[in-house]
């Protein structure tokens, strides 16, 4: 188990080209802001991923999210990791939400798109980490989490 977590984390971190070429050659799906998710008082609609592969992917390359939607990253109820985050082909600003035990851990405001070359490398972007090990991730549109006065040891849980 401990070798799968590596993995995942590895891929999430540092990317993996082959699996890199192989995202960007696949037709993406419809995005799917299909589950419910309660962050303290406020409802969201999130896409959830849960394999390597969509987590890696996560919202790059998107125009935009509404102000209602997320996306859920799920690593699993039994599972405390902590994944680096980047901003690869990210063309809007996030806010990143740290979940462990359905609980907020950490927020990250305003992560910042890059803004130069959509197509930077991996190894020159810059990563984001939660503050402790998460067993899940939420990305919202920046300002996001102030605007909706979100803060430390909200619950956060599917409906």
């Amino acid at each position: 188990m401990g070798k799968i977590i590596l993995i995942t984390v590895l891929l999430l971190a540092v990317g993996c080209d082959k699996l890199d070429s192989q995202i960007k050659k696949e037709p993406s799906p419809a995005h799917g802001y299909t589950h419910r998710l309660k962050v303290g008082n406020r409802t969201l609609l999130v896409e959830i991923v849960k394999t390597p592969a969509a987590m890696q992917q996560g919202l790059s390359a998107r125009n935009k999210m509404d102000d209602s939607q997320g996306m859920f990253f799920d690593f699993g109820k039994d599972v405390s990791v902590s994944p680096g985050f980047w901003m690869k082909d990210m063309k809007f600003n996030l806010d990143i939400i740290w979940v462990h035990q359905n609980k907020i851990v950490g927020i990250t405001a305003e992560v910042q798109a890059p803004t130069k070359n959509l197509n930077v490398k991996i190894e020159n972007l810059p990563l984001y980490y939660p503050p402790s090990p998460v067993d899940s991730v939420l990305e919202v549109k920046a300002g996001w989490a102030k605007k909706n006065n979100v803060k430390l040891g909200d619950v956060v849980e599917l409906k």
